[in-house]
């Protein structure tokens, strides 16, 4: 049973409820098979259940968010996790343990840049508290580790390669009218928000 799809460019990802994930040339009028379809887990070991999935414009990695059970109880997870194609080997990264990643879509143009939208979540965060800081350059600043924690929406604009792993390219603070990503052609992030924003 299909559970969601994802089209970006020519390549369409299709994932089931059953965890499995496969990729389609779609610019032809037959479909290709790019990828076969694959179970997501590692050395058979689960990863997760997927929760939402995004393909980049070259077709060649796969970003995912996911669920974990725990205690019988369905969570959010705080990390994502990418599936490189050509390297046929997952990556997973965290933003921080008191961040949810809500939406994840890649680049329109640029095969190694995507951006995750998070929400702040008090239940995640292991009793770690920011030191506050009176520089408010400082405050908006995310290469600054002790700035005051931000509980608003925040997205982050990340980079992939398999040479070089994953890395936090720059962070944007938002208002809570922002309610979720559109699109991102860099330098340019596009977001959706039910009233004008400033």
């Amino acid at each position: 049973k299909i559970k969601l799809f994802n089209v970006l460019g020519k390549y369409l990802l299709v994932c089931t409820s059953e965890n499995y994930f496969s990729v389609y040339d779609i610019s032809r009028r037959t479909l290709k098979q790019t990828v076969m379809w694959r179970q997501f887990a590692r050395n058979g070991e689960k990863l997760g259940e997927i929760r939402k999935a995004s393909i980049n414009c070259k077709g060649n990695v796969i970003g995912f968010l996911i669920n974990i059970i725990q205690n019988k109880t369905k969570l959010q997870e705080t990390k994502f996790i990418l599936f490189d194609v050509e390297m046929d080997a997952f990556a997973e990264y965290e933003i921080s343990p008191n961040r949810i990643p809500k939406y994840f879509l890649w680049d329109y143009t640029d095969q190694r840049v995507f951006m995750v939208h998070t929400e702040y979540s008090k239940d995640a965060l292991a009793q770690r508290q920011d030191e506050d800081s009176d520089d408010d350059d400082d405050d908006n600043n995310p290469l600054y580790p002790n700035r005051k924690t931000w509980t608003g929406p925040e997205s982050y604009v990340m980079c992939y390669t398999s040479e070089n792993g994953i890395h936090q390219v720059e962070s944007h603070k938002l208002k809570d009218n922002i309610k979720n990503v559109f699109g991102l052609e860099m330098p340019d992030v596009f977001f959706i928000s039910p009233t004008t924003v400033d």
